[in-house]
């Protein structure tokens, strides 16, 4: 390695290395702004780095999964439609965070590949849509001829779940009218779950999420046009708000009466304990604990979960913050609200669960009007006709 000073007064260092196809000498730098051991031997480790990532672009079998993704991934987006690429980008994502980082490329196997497909994490569209990226995507490696077998094109999907198995599924992603209702009383027989139920029952009638509603600050609330704006997403491990989940989260929802309320007793709340708790932590936000930060899932989850204990018939179902989500599109479903409006009421573009939640409740409603019609024609033609 050698360097040289520029007139800016930063530090220029060069390492030189041998091009795998031409076996010329060839040379790589980077600028810092030291010259000191210490910056040496920085500048080594990165000037190490872009000759290992030079070598691994020129060998055909060295070369890692997910560099050869991300050119894939890259170059793809060049070839489909923006609509595409949307559709397309969270499973990209869900393939990339799931390989373990420094996976060779040639080393994957059917087996690697079937065991991803299998994971139960994965929904049975999810599954599809990431099979549907590995085939492409190891049929552009072949072209690239980084490998000579498409390993993906072996693999098989899942045997989906039969029709009574979907349907139990989707059944214990929400709650019935008996189960919200014993939850939220229990939760608001006690002052220290008063905060907590207040946010269930605003989920209940909203659909947001919990890091919706923990985003949501004073000014979001406009009681006048009756309205909140859900336009960020609050996580407890990141300093500041994110933007929502997506582009089809960001929305304005009008709110109920029973809405207003909540919000209204919220800030009640919020007022009375800044001005005589001294060690509330203050904050712009709306929904908090009962310290004043912002309410997260896991405070939540544990609450619901220690309430539904306490009833006398506990909800045998996976009770987290989420199931009010759900819960508010069954509500809806049963009383014939369009799947549009609800995804629009909920800020979903496209949602296997708020389908299959919604297909299962409308089925159940078909089913009673088929019984509904039987029971009454049946009883009224019974005593006219024949008996064989």
């Amino acid at each position: 390695m050698w360097v040289e000073q520029l007139p800016n007064g930063k530090y220029k260092y060069f390492e030189r290395y041998k091009d795998p196809y031409t076996e010329k000498w060839k040379r790589v730098s980077v600028t810092l702004n030291s010259g000191s051991n210490r910056a040496k031997k920085e500048a080594q480790r990165l000037l190490d780095d872009k000759i290992a990532q030079k070598i691994e672009s020129s060998s055909t079998t060295n070369v890692s999964f997910h560099s050869a993704f991300s050119e894939w991934w890259e170059f793809h987006q060049k070839q489909i439609k923006l609509s595409s690429i949307k559709s397309l980008a969270a499973s990209v994502k869900r393939i990339s965070d799931t390989i373990e980082q420094g996976t060779i490329l040639s080393n994957i196997n059917v087996r690697l590949i079937q065991s991803l497909l299998d994971t139960e994490d994965w929904t049975d569209s999810q599954k599809y849509r990431a099979k549907t990226v590995l085939n492409t995507f190891f049929d552009y490696a072949m072209d690239q001829q980084l490998i000579s077998d498409n390993p993906s094109r072996k693999a098989r999907l899942p045997k989906k779940k039969n029709k009574l198995e979907k349907q139990q599924a989707a059944k214990n992603k929400y709650l019935e009218p008996d189960e919200y209702s014993r939850l939220l009383k229990e939760l608001y027989r006690k002052d220290i779950t008063l905060r907590y139920a207040l946010a269930c029952e605003f989920m209940l009638l909203n659909g947001c999420r919990i890091g919706e509603l923990a985003g949501l600050t004073v000014s979001d609330y406009h009681k006048e046009t009756r309205s909140l704006d859900i336009h960020t997403s609050f996580n407890r491990y990141i300093p500041e708000n994110e933007g929502t989940k997506t582009v089809a989260s960001y929305r304005t929802t009008y709110l109920t009466n029973r809405e207003m309320e909540i919000i209204d007793q919220i800030l009640e709340l919020k007022e009375l304990s800044e001005t005589t708790n001294p060690d509330w932590y203050y904050s712009d936000k709306i929904f908090t604990t009962n310290t004043g930060k912002p309410i997260h899932s896991t405070i939540l989850s544990a609450s619901l979960q220690r309430a539904n204990t306490r009833l006398e018939t506990p909800i045998d179902k996976h009770l987290s913050p989420h199931i009010f989500r759900h819960t508010t599109i069954s509500i809806l479903a049963e009383n014939n609200v369009p799947l549009k409006t609800i995804m629009d009421r909920v800020g979903h573009a496209d949602s296997e669960v708020t389908t299959s939640i919604y297909t299962h409740v409308t089925r159940n409603m078909k089913d009673q009007a088929v019984n509904v019609l039987d029971n009454i024609i049946t009883n009224n033609l019974a005593p006219s006709l024949p008996l064989g």
